[in-house]
């Protein structure tokens, strides 16, 4: 696979991740301040994967927000569709 095909790859999967942590922060009733707070994550964290921004977010930190959410890390990638 090509060096532009990994990056385009790479682009999808946060525009994924970015989708869901928004849905499903939304769906919990929390703001991005809250989740932040109740996962020992900065809120900046939080932003900047909604946004899409966080180019290799941790897996502690996806870790920490799933278990916030209740949810696996797998659901808030959107790997398990």
């Amino acid at each position: 696979m090509g060096r532009a095909s990994r990056k385009n790859l790479r682009g999808a999967h946060r525009l994924t991740l970015a989708q869901n942590l928004r849905r499903l922060r939304n769906k919990a009733k929390l703001t991005q301040a809250e989740l932040a707070e109740r996962a020992a994550v900065p809120q900046q964290t939080v932003s900047r994967l909604e946004l899409g921004a966080a180019i290799d977010p941790r897996y502690s930190t996806l870790r920490a927000l799933a278990d916030v959410l209740d949810i696996s890390t797998d659901d808030l990638a959107g790997k398990s569709r």
